[in-house]
């Protein structure tokens, strides 16, 4: 994007990326371990919050905090308006996938996923 390079940590992390109206890059992050990660979905709050839920595989890295799965599990991570990572959790859905979020005009959070045989959350 813009010429910059970024390179993955595993075998497919993801990125965040913030653009003015003028198309003209704002924000460039990483986000992921040495394995598959996927982000599924995202959204912002009336105080523009961004919220990605998505999926990772054994670990996963978002600035300085590190997520250890069994194998697979779900995560969302909240970004202020400003880029900066505010909290990121982890959920035990082994085997869960799709996950969707979406918030609604009082700012509560709804979370969905499909789960597999096994899934837990």
């Amino acid at each position: 994007i813009e010429n910059r390079i970024i390179l993955s940590a595993g075998s497919g992390d993801f990125f965040l990326s913030k653009f003015n109206l003028d198309g003209s890059l704002l924000t460039l992050k990483s986000f992921g371990g040495k394995d598959y990660d996927e982000p599924t979905d995202l959204e912002i709050d009336s105080d523009k919050n961004v919220y990605i839920i998505g999926e990772y595989t054994n670990t996963a890295i978002f600035e300085n905090d590190t997520l250890i799965a069994n194998y697979k599990n779900t995560f969302l991570a909240k970004f202020s308006s400003n880029d900066s990572l505010l909290e990121v959790h982890s959920y035990n859905t082994l085997n869960a996938r799709y996950c969707s979020i979406a918030i609604d005009n009082r700012d509560d959070l709804y979370l969905t996923f499909m789960g597999y045989p096994f899934s837990t959350f």
